[in-house]
Parts: structure tokens; C-alpha cells; sequence
């Protein structure tokens, strides 16, 4: 590999409807922990990263992370998994992007 070589990342995004109430402490509590199942998931498979930091104030939105191109379609369905585990009564909107480099 030449080291001209970048590898181009990319961005998963999980984005869940905002809620209100007692509702919205629920939501907020399981987007939160879906972040650090996220968090736990690629820190030790690889795959991509999400920031723990992040995740454990994040609201309605979670990323991972510097996904490579070889590994989108595999994070991909680990995020979907988790997120089924986790909101099994709703689909959040999962989005992929080219990161800037």
C-alpha cells in the first residue's frame, strides 16, 4: 500500500423521533443505552467507533464512526441489530455517508 493510499471512512447515523413526557425520559434513556451497546460492540470487534462521551449525552441522534469501506455492510447490521434489541416496537432512521477527510 502506497502512502499516498487514504482510505475513505464512513458515517453510520441512528436518528430517533423526539418525544415528550415520560415517554421522552424512556427514549432518552434507551438511545443512551444502545450508544454504550454500541460503544461495547466495536471497541472490542472493531468496525467502527462511537465516541462513549457522546453517547452517553446524545438525545436523539448516535453515530459510529471511521467505518472503512470494507466494513460498512457488517457495522451496518450490527447497528440494525442492536437497535431492533433495543427499540423492538420502533425502526430508528440509520443513514451511512462518506466522512470528510
Amino acid at each position: 500500500m502506497s502512502a499516498d493510499f487514504v482510505e475513505m471512512s464512513w458515517r453510520i447515523t441512528i436518528t430517533f423521533p423526539k418525544m415528550v413526557g415520560d415517554e421522552g425520559n424512556d427514549l432518552l434513556h434507551r438511545v443512551r443505552n444502545l450508544g454504550e451497546a454500541l460503544y461495547g460492540h466495536f471497541g472490542v470487534s472493531g468496525g467502527g467507533f462511537v465516541d462513549l462521551q457522546k453517547a452517553d449525552s446524545a438525545t436523539t441522534t448516535l453515530v459510529v464512526e471511521r467505518v472503512g469501506k470494507r466494513d460498512v455492510s457488517r457495522t451496518l447490521q450490527v447497528v440494525r441489530q442492536l437497535a431492533s434489541k433495543h427499540f423492538p416496537e420502533r425502526t430508528p432512521e440509520i443513514t451511512k455517508e462518506k466522512a470528510a477527510a
